[in-house]
């Protein structure tokens, strides 16, 4: 038994006949389908806007200046930065810092906490040392495998 039907793909309409096989029947055996022929689909006509609701062009503002660009994030020196880098185990954001600059920590120490996917996730510090710089605020959205902080090994 043959049926026509019509299918719409991406907005493009094709008219494709189907035929139901038997318990058994292998494709080898139906007849061959021809492909489907693309037919033309209609753009909707444009409807008329109100005149109530059209607005009158704004005029042309005078030259503005080009808005100021914001100095971009110094990094500590080279020298400052410490050996031994703590990065972020995945994308999210700080939501606090327990160490300050200087601060001594050891190994599996928490230096920081980050919210991911709802999830608070302690950060630790890998070996021990002193905080050397720290490169992130709370409240930063960082990315998977960033420089958080650096330590100077004990």
């Amino acid at each position: 038994m043959q049926k026509r039907l019509r299918v719409t793909v991406n907005g493009e309409e094709f008219e494709v006949t189907v035929e139901e096989m038997e318990d058994g029947e292998s494709a080898r055996t139906a007849p061959p389908v021809s492909r489907p022929q693309p037919r033309p689909v209609r753009e909707p006509e444009p409807q008329a806007i109100p005149e109530e609701k059209t607005k009158e062009p704004e005029p042309a503002a005078e030259e503005t200046p080009p808005a100021k660009e914001e100095p971009p994030k110094e990094e500590a020196p080279v020298a400052d930065r410490g050996e031994i880098e703590v990065n972020a185990p995945l994308a999210g954001s700080i939501k606090s810092i327990n160490v300050s600059v200087g601060d001594e920590v050891t190994e599996g120490e928490t230096v920081l906490t980050l919210e991911a996917l709802k999830l608070e996730n302690e950060i630790v510090s890998p070996a021990d040392g002193t905080v050397a710089t720290i490169e992130v605020s709370t409240g930063d959205n960082v990315d998977g495998d960033q420089v958080l902080m650096t330590l100077n090994p004990a």
